[in-house]
């Protein structure tokens, strides 16, 4: 016996058996495996049944020792020499104290995958009427399948646990995880049964039954017409569990499905609803992987009608996944999206297409019309999208000049003047830093109408700046030193209002977190604790600067602004 054993073995006779475990599993990155390896050794040698000491286990599972505990027992269930009574009493006593028995399951299936014999106990045990929430039967039957599959598919499907709503449904979640190796006899006796089960029970069954005939058509493709009409049957019945097991399927079994099955599933999915976040994140996913494997449309697609289905109560923000897929891939999918949703003339699809640029690593990226959209019953919808661009994107000024900007070369020259009013005013009066650098930037480097576009742009605004010098001298447009000295206090109260209370709730309050306090506006003074005194430093200020182009007709009229904005987000095509 290792020196290891030994002190588990000591720790154990003196009361510390468990504290003992944790601190030794806890000492080094490799140490769990070799407090794991100790307990077996010494469990199988007959010195210590450590499942009968895990039986004794009293420790809340708020307790962050519980997780190694059991994640040790995990480790070596599967390998103990023990009698299953003594396993499932261990696996219930821990399952009473709200313990993390889940990390059991796999090491539970290989338990009773090494004989016949635990298998029957197990199930012997189940259907007398042994109480757990542990998922004992799934264990016995997919690990008696892999020792004898047609024995325990009689099982799963015979009419002792048919007879047992509660175990139908674990039967068939048995059914899902057994590898039936190409035998199609069996896997269709499987799946009829399945079927046939599904059709005389309640909704409740639904969703697993679909889980475990996914299962069964992976492992036989042709029966692919059989899986989509029980989809087709599953449609007719729908809610929330059957919508999530759709998506889980998505989720976990993504790209091994036809395409007519993802269909299918999809289907399904899209009727997803705001309180449904797990289905939300698989979707995600889901229609993440899609995108990225060339299908933009129908991952587009998909995603649209999820958006119509909840009335846009769910937005861009619940799809991090696609999000970022999207943003990433700016020239390939987010300037495809955006022309397709502004064209669409949607205000939430419009509103969507902020929000996504909300979630952008930089804040005013260059951006393109994605040109080929502009055929067809589009073709004259230059001015259209120049509208859109400035309404939504306007607090993005960058982007909203250069989204106009593409629409140059191939808008027609009706157009060109109204789009240029609109690139005026409000955008470049608005911004005219920003505007006035990139219009100076671009117009070198263009050709002769986009040249003459941008210099028309420029000296509209240089004229537009001239005729405001006048009204500096307007002493009745200049408030006092005293109006000045007022607003900014006004200004200041607000802000030490709005900063009190974010205090107060923040992170930082809550872990204690000391203030520096600002000594004759040069230097920063804190006080660190050292236990025994308190010692006082002292940090030079150092300048850092940055600058914020504040829209300048939020200044001088708000209202009108607002107004012009709004209208441009609303409007709808002109023929």
């Amino acid at each position: 016996m290792s020196d290891l054993g030994q002190i588990l073995l000591y720790s154990y006779h003196n009361g510390t058996f468990f504290e003992t475990l944790v601190r030794e599993a806890t000492s080094h990155i490799h140490a769990t495996q070799s407090v794991a390896d100790a307990l077996l050794d010494i469990h199988n040698s007959g010195q210590l049944d450590v499942l009968a000491a895990y039986t004794e286990l009293q420790i809340s599972q708020e307790d962050r020792s519980a997780f190694t505990l059991v994640h040790l027992l995990s480790k070596i269930m599967g390998k103990v020499e023990s009698s299953p009574k003594i396993v499932m009493d261990c696996i219930r006593s821990l399952e009473q104290n709200q313990h993390q028995v889940f990390m059991l399951v796999s090491p539970f299936l290989e338990f009773c995958g090494k004989s016949e014999a635990r298998c029957d106990y197990v199930l012997e045990n189940m259907l007398a009427g042994y109480e757990s929430n542990f998922d004992f039967l799934m264990g016995a039957l997919v690990a008696g399948s892999k020792l004898n599959l047609k024995k325990y598919l009689d099982v799963a499907t015979g009419s002792e646990l048919m007879s047992k709503p509660l175990f139908t449904e674990k039967a068939i979640s048995s059914i899902g995880r057994m590898n039936f190796q190409g035998d199609d006899d069996l896997i269709d006796a499987a799946f009829n049964y399945i079927e046939t089960v599904s059709q005389d029970s309640s909704k409740a069954l639904l969703n697993t039954s679909l889980a475990a005939l996914h299962s069964l058509y992976l492992q036989d493709k042709t029966r692919e017409e059989d899986f989509l009409r029980f989809i087709g049957f599953c449609s007719a019945s729908l809610d929330a569990s059957l919508v999530l097991a759709a998506s889980e399927i998505l989720f976990f079994e993504n790209g091994k499905s036809g395409l007519r099955i993802e269909d299918a599933l999809l289907e399904l999915g899209c009727n997803v609803s705001m309180d449904s976040l797990g289905a939300i994140n698989h979707l995600d996913y889901a229609l993440e992987k899609i995108m990225t494997r060339g299908e933009f449309d129908k991952s587009v697609t998909n995603l649209e009608r999820i958006l119509e289905n909840n009335n846009y109560q769910i937005g861009i923000g619940h799809f991090n996944s696609l999000t970022n897929l999207i943003i990433e891939n700016k020239d390939t999918y987010l300037e495809k999206l955006i022309t397709r949703w502004l064209l669409s003339g949607n205000a939430a699809k419009g509103r969507m297409c902020f929000d996504l640029l909300q979630h952008a690593p930089t804040s005013g990226m260059e951006l393109s019309f994605d040109l080929p959209q502009l055929s067809g019953d589009y073709s004259f919808h230059h001015l259209f999208l120049a509208e859109k661009s400035c309404g939504w994107f306007f607090t993005l000024p960058l982007t909203a000049m250069s989204l106009i900007v593409s629409l140059v070369d191939t808008a027609a020259d009706a157009q060109l003047e109204s789009m240029k009013q609109i690139a005026i005013n409000p955008l470049s009066i608005t911004y005219p830093g920003s505007i006035g650098r990139y219009l100076n930037s671009i117009k070198n480097q263009s050709n002769d109408k986009l040249k003459l576009f941008c210099e028309s742009i420029l000296g509209s605004l240089e004229k537009y700046h001239a005729d405001l010098k006048p009204a500096l001298g307007i002493k009745e447009l200049k408030p006092s030193e005293e109006e000045r000295y007022r607003s900014a206090k006004h200004i200041q109260n607000i802000n030490e209002k709005a900063m009190k209370k974010a205090e107060a709730g923040s992170l930082i309050s809550l872990l204690g977190v000391h203030k520096s306090i600002l000594l004759y506006g040069r230097k920063s003074i804190s006080y660190m604790d050292t236990g025994s005194e308190k010692i006082r430093q002292e940090m030079p200020l150092h300048l850092y600067s940055t600058s914020v182009e504040y829209p300048s007709l939020q200044y001088i009229d708000p209202h009108n602004l607002d107004y012009h904005l709004l209208s441009l987000r609303l409007k709808g095509f002109e023929n």
